[in-house]
């Protein structure tokens, strides 16, 4: 399958993946992830969201392919925000390796949130999101919006903490 897809035969890929996906459903391999861009890049949105569907992960790629898909159904929809969030959360390294002015290296391994991890994902993802007008926009924009609220958050905690502290001294005197 991926001799196929390194040879331009992508409609032959694709088939390929899914046979293999039928004789391993458990995907021991990982083609859901090879499977899974392809799909979208592609266009064969309701395959992509059925595999998506039958595997449940916690992946920065798996999140960013749902938060595409939930983008290309609706665009600037709750269900797509939800999900970029949740990717975001997965693994928020990538947006800033995707600004960054040299392009991530390819590892040889990853640990879940890493910047490794956001380097293969960026890789696996790229041709689906170059084939989705306004996506990258979008996620950058719902980054910052993210990054402002986790930094609200951060400060209401403070200030709260400050309170208690602020009360206990109040309540010894």
């Amino acid at each position: 399958a991926d001799a196929l897809y390194e040879a331009g035969q992508t409609r032959e890929a694709i088939a390929q993946y899914q046979e293999l996906l039928r004789l391993n459903p458990n995907d021991n391999q990982g083609v859901r992830y090879q499977l899974t861009p392809l799909l979208l890049a592609n266009d064969r949105e309701a395959e992509a969201v059925e595999l998506l569907d039958s595997y449940h992960e916690s992946t920065a790629q798996w999140h960013y392919m749902k938060s595409l898909v939930e983008f290309r159904r609706s665009r600037h929809s709750t269900a797509a925000k939800t999900a970029m969030r949740a990717a975001f959360r997965a693994n928020g390294n990538l947006v800033e390796l995707l600004q960054s002015p040299t392009p991530p290296m390819f590892p040889n391994s990853y640990a879940l949130g890493s910047p490794e991890e956001a380097a293969i994902c960026i890789q696996e993802m790229a041709e689906a999101w170059d084939e989705t007008e306004g996506y990258l926009e979008w996620m950058f924009s719902e980054y910052l919006l993210w990054e402002k609220e986790k930094a609200k958050k951060l400060r209401d905690r403070k200030r709260k903490q400050q309170k208690k502290k602020v009360g206990k001294k109040r309540q010894r005197r």
